[in-house]
């Protein structure tokens, strides 16, 4: 399959030796009750596989809502993703499931999930500290409480639960060049870090600017002393927002359909 022949929102790749899998949220009905997740396999970013189903949401209980937006990462020799899902009973949160390899039928990790039960969360995405210690970096949606953050919480080792409660990183309306309105919705979504050459840490995340729904990539920039997200509620304005045209790297990103 060709790139034009793949209907997935919400992309996400995993590298692994030599070959290239592709998550992503089955684009029917919004990712609503879509029964799980597939993986397109390749070997040069233009060329795929038929989608193999990892993931049966249904089996696994999960299939209540939202399936929406797979990550894989590997971690001491599993593969761990994570995604989005909401039950008939429980609010919409991202949990972890596992398997041997990228291309298995993925099992459910954690029992509940792994963003606070009272929370409308979303797009958890692993983070791994420079002491080795699990993160989840998640977005607390703007649809309850208007002015959506980002926030994180530690896990334990096997990625399966939450440790203590959640810290907010920064919120929507931090964005840079936005003023805050009472009442207006900010939204974040898709947040995803890594560690450039230069030994910086940067997300790239997704906003809306207020009352149209255009997303945009953004970057944010940690001051050193914060690269490890070890930063309080009180501490997160030290994060500066700054949003950049061209970087030098090659990004998927929201766009309202046509």
């Amino acid at each position: 399959m060709k790139n034009s022949e793949i209907n997935i929102r919400d992309p996400f790749i995993l590298r692994d030796n030599g070959k290239y899998y592709m998550y992503g949220t089955r684009a029917k009905d919004f990712g609503m009750k879509t029964g799980g997740f597939d993986v397109y396999i390749g070997d040069d970013l233009e060329n795929w596989s038929d989608p193999k189903p990892v993931f049966d949401s249904e089996k696994a209980g999960l299939n209540g809502g939202s399936n929406w937006a797979p990550e894989v990462h590997k971690y001491k020799g599993k593969y761990y993703m994570f995604a989005t899902f909401e039950t008939e009973k429980d609010k919409r949160g991202t949990y972890s499931l596992v398997c041997d390899t990228p291309d298995g039928e993925f099992h459910r990790n954690s029992p509940k999930s792994l963003t606070p039960e009272n929370r409308m969360s979303l797009d958890g995405t692993l983070y791994i500290d420079g002491e080795g210690k699990p993160y989840l970096i998640f977005c607390h949606e703007h649809i309850q409480i208007l002015n959506g953050t980002v926030c994180r919480v530690a896990l334990n080792d096997d990625l399966s639960a939450p440790i203590g409660d959640p810290v907010t990183l920064f919120a929507g309306s931090d964005s840079y060049g936005r003023t805050f309105i009472e009442g207006e919705r900010y939204v974040t979504d898709g947040p995803f870090l890594y560690r450039g050459k230069n030994d910086r840490l940067y997300m790239i995340w997704s906003t809306c600017m207020p009352s149209y729904y255009q997303c945009l990539s953004q970057l944010i920039i940690s001051e050193p002393v914060y690269f490890d997200l070890r930063c309080s509620s009180a501490a997160s304005p030290s994060f500066r927002i700054r949003q950049y045209a061209s970087i030098g790297f090659l990004a998927a990103k929201h766009r309202k359909p046509k």
